[in-house]
C-alpha cells in the first residue's frame, strides 16, 4: 500500500523464511494480525506502546474529509439562505411591478384567492427553472473537472468530485435540488402574495 507517499508492507508467516523473519522483527516488536485489534489495543494500551500506522493514516484522512464536509454543509446553508433572500427581493419586485395588472384582474371579478394562487404558481415555476439551471450548471462543472483530472492534479486523489448515491442513482441530488428550490420559491411566493390583499385596487387604478 502506498499511503501519503509511504509504503506499508504486509507479510504472512508462511511466506517468510525464518532468517529473514528475524531480520524484519526482533524480540521487542510484536506484530499482531487479528480481527479484534481494537479490543486488544484498548486492553493493553496502558501496558504496551501500540501503534497501527495504517489506521492512523485512515483516521487522519477521515478527519480531513469530515472537516471538509462540515465546511461544504455550512457553505450550502449560507448560500441557500442568501439565494432565498435574493429570490424574495426579486419576487416582491415582480409583485410591485404587476400591481396594475393584478388590480385590473381583481376589478374584473378575479377572486382574491385565485390571484394569490396564480402568483404562487408563477413563483414555483421560477424556482423549478432556477433548480434546473443550477443542476445543469453543476453537471457541466463536474464533467469538466473529471475531464481535466483536476482532483488528481491538485490532491493526488482521482475521482474525488463525484455525486453521492442518495436513493436510486447519483442524480437524485439534482431532483432534490429542483424540489427544494421549487418549494422554497412557492413559500416565498405565498408570503409575498399576502400583500395583494393589502392593495387598494381603486386607488391604484386611479393613479394609473
Amino acid at each position: 500500500d502506498y499511503i501519503n507517499n509511504g509504503t506499508n508492507i504486509y507479510f504472512s508467516d508462511k511466506f517468510i523464511d525464518l532468517d529473514l523473519k528475524d531480520k524484519i522483527t526482533n524480540k521487542s516488536i510484536l506484530i499482531i494480525k487479528s480481527k479484534y485489534f481494537k479490543q486488544l489495543s484498548k486492553k493493553y494500551e496502558h501496558d504496551y506502546f501500540i501503534i497501527n500506522v495504517h489506521q492512523d493514516y485512515l483516521d487522519s484522512y477521515q478527519i480531513l474529509f469530515e472537516m471538509a464536509l462540515m465546511v461544504v454543509i455550512c457553505f450550502l446553508i449560507i448560500s441557500f439562505i442568501i439565494s432565498l433572500i435574493l429570490i424574495s427581493i426579486i419576487l416582491k419586485t415582480i409583485l410591485i411591478e404587476r400591481k396594475r395588472d393584478i388590480s385590473l384582474m381583481l376589478s374584473n371579478g378575479l377572486p382574491l384567492n385565485k390571484a394569490r394562487k396564480l402568483f404562487s404558481q408563477e413563483t414555483s415555476l421560477i424556482g423549478s427553472i432556477i433548480g434546473f439551471l443550477g443542476s445543469v450548471l453543476a453537471e457541466l462543472l463536474l464533467r469538466i473537472i473529471n475531464m481535466l483530472n483536476i482532483s488528481d492534479k491538485l490532491f493526488n486523489l482521482p475521482n474525488l468530485f463525484i455525486l453521492p448515491k442518495l436513493m436510486i442513482s447519483s442524480y437524485d441530488i439534482y431532483i432534490i435540488m429542483i424540489f427544494v428550490y421549487t418549494s422554497a420559491c412557492f413559500g416565498v411566493g405565498v408570503l409575498s402574495s399576502l400583500q395583494i390583499s393589502k392593495m387598494n385596487t381603486s386607488i391604484l387604478l386611479k393613479e394609473d
